[in-house]
C-alpha cells in the first residue's frame, strides 16, 4: 500500500514543482486529484488505527492549506481520523474564504 501512495505523491508532486519552476498555476483537477490520494490515504491508515492531526495556529495556514484541511476534514468521516486545531483567535485570520471554511468546521 504503502509504495502505491508513495510513487502517486511523488509523481503530483513533481507536477506541482514544474508548476512552480515555470510559474503557471495547477489546476484545480490537479488540486483535487492531490486532496483526494491524501485523503484516501488518510481513510487506509485509519482502518488499522485512529490518526489525530494536530495543527497549531491555523490562522497561518495559506488558502490552500485551509483548502486541502476543509477537504480532509469533510471526506475523512469514518470517526477514526481527528483533526485537533488551536488559534490565539479567528480575527487573525485575514482571509475571508479561509475564514468562512474554518467556521463551518466548527459545526462539524
Amino acid at each position: 500500500m504503502r509504495k502505491d501512495y508513495e510513487k502517486d505523491f511523488s509523481e503530483i508532486c513533481e507536477s506541482f514543482k514544474d508548476a512552480e519552476e515555470k510559474d503557471y498555476a495547477i489546476s484545480t483537477k490537479d488540486k483535487y486529484r492531490l486532496y483526494n490520494r491524501i485523503t484516501n490515504y488518510f481513510l487506509e491508515i485509519s482502518k488499522s488505527r485512529i490518526i489525530y492531526v494536530i495543527i497549531d495556529d491555523i490562522n497561518k495556514g495559506n488558502e490552500d492549506f485551509i483548502s486541502l484541511l476543509n477537504h480532509l476534514i469533510f471526506n475523512t468521516n469514518n470517526r477514526r481520523v481527528f483533526f485537533i486545531l488551536s488559534t490565539i483567535d479567528t480575527a487573525l485570520i485575514f482571509n475571508q474564504k479561509s475564514k468562512e471554511k474554518i467556521k463551518s468546521w466548527e459545526k462539524k
